[in-house]
């Protein structure tokens, strides 16, 4: 495992510590592990081009009762 330091101001160092609280994390680096897993796998997702997709959409309804807007 590789160690980097960073440094930030006070205010957001409690806002983080604030963020690691609420999610449950048990540490400062397992929260911006977290963080940066999810950045990078946002940035590899958008470099790739776009595929085909494929989409279905299908309404089941009871052809016997009318006015189904409003019922």
């Amino acid at each position: 495992m590789e160690r980097i330091t960073m440094s930030i101001d006070e205010e957001l160092a409690r806002a983080f510590d604030e963020l690691i609280a609420a999610r449950g994390y048990t540490s400062r680096s397992e929260a911006m592990r977290d963080l940066l897993r999810r950045e990078v796998g946002t940035h590899r997702a958008s470099d790739k081009p776009r595929t085909q997709c494929v989409a279905s959409l299908s309404y089941v309804y009871n052809h016997h009762v009318r006015d189904l807007l409003s019922g």
